[in-house]
C-alpha cells in the first residue's frame, strides 16, 4: 500500500510529531492519537493558556465585569482564528475537487483510509506501507 505524504493524516501525523510506522493498523491507531491531540488535548492547552494569561488580571482589576469581558474577548479571538483556519482548509479542498471535476478523464479515486483499515482488520492482515512524495 502507498500513501502520498502530502495527505492531510500524514501531515497531521508530521504537525503532532509521530513517526510514522510501516503496518497500515499501527497507521490508524497513531492517526486517532493524532487526532485526540488536535482535536482534545490542543484546545484544552490553549484554554488553559488563555485563563493563565487572564486570571493575573484578576487580581489587578476588581472589577467582575473587565474580567468577563476580556475572557470573551479572548474566546471570540480563538473563535474567529479557528473559524478563518477552517474556511481556508475547506476551501482549498473545494478548489481542489473542481479542479479534479474540471479533468476529461479524472484518475480514478483509491479506496479510503478508513475502509482499507476496516477491511484489513476483518481480514485479519495488515498490510505495508510504503511512503511516496
Amino acid at each position: 500500500m502507498i500513501i502520498n505524504m502530502s495527505t492531510w493524516h500524514y501531515r497531521l501525523m508530521m504537525f503532532v510529531q509521530l513517526d510514522p510506522p510501516h503496518n497500515l493498523c499501527k497507521y490508524c491507531w497513531k492517526l486517532l492519537f493524532a487526532l485526540f491531540i488536535v482535536g482534545a488535548v490542543y484546545p484544552v492547552a490553549i484554554v488553559l493558556g488563555a485563563i493563565a494569561v487572564t486570571l493575573p488580571l484578576w487580581h489587578v482589576f476588581t472589577d467582575d465585569s473587565v474580567f468577563t469581558a476580556l475572557a470573551i474577548f479572548v474566546g471570540l479571538v480563538e473563535t474567529i482564528v479557528l473559524l478563518v483556519v477552517l474556511r481556508t482548509m475547506i476551501r482549498d479542498r473545494w478548489e481542489e475537487e473542481i479542479r479534479l471535476g474540471e479533468r476529461e478523464n479524472p484518475p480514478p479515486r483509491e479506496p479510503s483510509l478508513l475502509y482499507l483499515w476496516f477491511k484489513a482488520k476483518h481480514d485479519k492482515v495488515c498490510p505495508l506501507i510504503k511512503y511516496q512524495g
